[in-house]
């Protein structure tokens, strides 16, 4: 097995080891983060500083207020960031790392958390709790690189993010607030704000009349509406390719033969989330859908050419 192989293999391992020896009040731990009033302080030197600092973005970003402290900038007027409300999550391997102890130590709050391979430690002395991971030898050659621990660490902080998301019942729209732009937060915003205006016709038009007016809104899908603006059927494109009327008499678009009654998922309300409605047409085969208010009154349509900015 090359090294780059066994480092991956020995990450599983590290993590299957650190599964079947999951920390015992670890539960315990996300129901006193979930009551606290502060904010979760991540700590840690060398690569811990980099996976708390990874932690503590996740934490943020899925309702849970999180901040990165540097250990030795603490002692260098960085306690000031932390109050005696917060917590102080405290990453170290050896759980001796001088710089983490002072800032313990010297901490405007007396609670916190060690992510430690040392449960009988200084810092986890210090802490109001200890999350252990596995003493697992590191993947490096020399033995030294921190590579298995920082895997272990991360994980446990992601263990701790997801519980308390699901624990505070923290939705996709709440996470879109935290996540407004990139690939996240176009596929969280509400078809309300990607659908373009819906090409709808009254019942009684006329067929020849839709068919020149819908050549001219070039959308792959047309809706029905009664006289209470209520969304009735749809024809889509292939319904058109797929039946010669104008070798029939001239008729109305309602008495079109390929006009397809309302199905479920032929639309979706103005609130769902474009990621929920895009998994519909993949799942249904649709290249396009109508949005509806709660009224079933058409307020626009999404196909699969939308929901990307430049």
């Amino acid at each position: 097995m090359h090294l780059g192989k066994k480092v991956v293999h020995d990450s599983a391992k590290a993590l299957l080891d650190l599964h079947q020896n999951f920390p015992e009040f670890f539960q315990d731990i996300v129901h006193f983060l979930s009551d606290i009033s502060g904010k979760v302080v991540c700590t840690g030197m060398g690569k811990s500083h980099h996976v708390a600092e990874k932690i503590a973005a996740t934490l943020s970003s899925t309702g849970t207020p999180a901040f990165f402290v540097h250990p030795a900038e603490s002692m260098h007027g960085d306690l000031g960031m932390i109050q005696d409300h917060d917590v102080v999550l405290a990453l170290s391997l050896s759980g001796e790392t001088a710089e983490t102890i002072q800032l313990l130590k010297h901490s405007p709050t007396r609670l916190s958390i060690a992510i430690t391979a040392k449960p009988h430690s200084t810092i986890a002395r210090l802490s109001s709790w200890v999350l252990p991971i596995p003493e697992y030898p590191e993947s490096c050659p020399l033995g030294l690189a921190p590579t298995t621990s920082c895997v272990m660490m991360m994980a446990l902080g992601d263990a701790l993010a997801m519980a308390l998301l699901s624990h505070k019942n923290f939705s996709k729209q709440n996470f879109r607030a935290f996540h407004p732009c990139g690939s996240l937060g176009e596929a969280l915003r509400p078809v309300a704000e990607v659908m373009q205006p819906a090409p709808v016709f009254p019942e009684n038009t006329s067929f020849k009349t839709m068919l020149i007016q819908w050549i001219n809104l070039q959308t792959p899908l047309v809706g029905l509406i009664d006289q209470q603006g209520i969304l009735t059927a749809t024809i889509a494109a292939s319904d058109i390719q797929n039946w010669n009327a104008w070798d029939a008499k001239p008729l109305l678009c309602s008495e079109m033969p390929a006009a397809n009654p309302l199905i479920q998922t032929q639309c979706v309300l103005d609130n769902t989330l474009w990621m929920d409605a895009v998994k519909i047409m993949r799942d249904t085969g649709q290249k396009a859908m109508f949005v509806v208010n709660e009224r079933n009154q058409p307020a626009g349509i999404i196909h699969d050419g939308l929901g990307k900015t430049s």
